[in-house]
């Protein structure tokens, strides 16, 4: 005989976490390629279900995996994402890591105009809900952006202030 089990919505949304979870190991040992996957079925897993937060979740961490592939359409594209699904439930702190790897994009590419706005976009976000890592990571960036233009001045104060933050924050 043939035996069918349809998953409740409960059950796709724990396989979902697991996926995501074992997804997070993989990209903390570096292994982006296994991350990706793991990342990739549990997306699909919240799109069916209309989950936006685990689609917010899971596409911040899918984008920083391809960004770290050097993937950047893909990463775009993921961030794209998940700033739509962070939007929709109205969750600004997963919307500033999506903001902050869509600038990471512009920034491979070389983009910077759009980086810093992006990047601005993202410390802006992340004052606002009280992101200190978020804040931090941003102004170090803008700093880089800054230097990289050759506004050196600025660049340095960005860097003073992501410093003064994060002596303040311990």
């Amino acid at each position: 005989g043939l035996f069918l089990v349809e998953r409740s919505e409960a059950d796709s949304a724990l396989v979902s976490k697991l996926l995501f979870n074992i997804g997070n190991v993989h990209q903390a040992r570096n292994d982006h390629d296994k991350a990706i996957e793991f990342f990739e079925r549990a997306l699909a897993i919240d799109e069916a279900q209309g989950n936006a937060f685990g689609v917010a979740a899971v596409a911040v961490n899918l984008s920083s995996s391809f960004i770290k592939e050097g993937n950047a359409d893909a990463s775009l594209e993921a961030s794209l994402r998940a700033q739509r699904a962070a939007g929709e439930i109205g969750d600004d702190y997963l919307r500033a890591a999506a903001v902050g790897n869509e600038a990471e994009v512009y920034l491979m590419r070389g983009e910077l105009d759009l980086a810093e706005e992006r990047l601005r976009e993202t410390l802006g976000l992340a004052k606002e809900v009280g992101d200190i890592q978020t804040e931090i990571t941003a102004m170090i960036r803008i700093a880089l952006v800054r230097s990289q233009t050759g506004d050196h001045a600025a660049a340095l104060q960005y860097a003073e202030d992501a410093l003064s933050l994060a002596t303040a924050s311990e």
